[in-house]
């Protein structure tokens, strides 16, 4: 769901400048890379489904596809999710209505973004830079050229 948890999951809505649900398992989709989430619509961008030869094995493999969701810059609740098929009284079936209350602090992700989400998300801004060039833009001024610095 194109939804922040940490907001009380409410919608998060915009452009998907970076959409990929990797390709491990079942993705039932109806947007794609460049789509546009918007507010007047249900949230849900995919259904990932996984399976497996038990219980145990199921869960692996839809924690594997969690794993790998990148969207940006719309929030997703793919971390929340993570959390919670990892959580142990999920694997053992042990899960009521009260289990997301229970546990809505050790399943909400951790606020701190990934410094490799960062720089994915620096390379895609790159990338639509050159596709729309604004090196040097300036309204009063001459243009004068950017200067990008690596990183790795």
């Amino acid at each position: 769901y194109a939804e922040d948890p940490a907001t009380g999951f409410l919608p998060s809505v915009g452009r998907l400048e970076h959409f990929d649900l990797g390709d491990s398992g079942r993705i039932e989709t109806g947007v794609a890379e460049g789509d546009t989430i918007s507010p007047f619509y249900d949230p849900m961008i995919a259904k990932l489904v996984a399976s497996g030869d038990g219980r145990d094995e199921a869960i692996g493999a839809l924690a594997a596809m969690l794993d790998e969701v990148e969207v940006w810059p719309v929030r997703t609740n793919a971390a929340f999710l993570l959390n919670a098929v990892l959580d142990e009284e999920f694997g053992e079936g042990r899960i009521d209505t009260g289990f997301i209350p229970r546990k809505l602090d050790a399943l909400l992700p951790d606020g701190e973004v990934d410094e490799t989400i960062w720089r994915a998300a620096a390379v895609i801004a790159l990338a639509d830079e050159e596709e729309q060039p604004l090196a040097g833009f300036r309204l009063n001024a001459p243009p004068r050229p950017s200067v990008v610095l690596g990183f790795g």
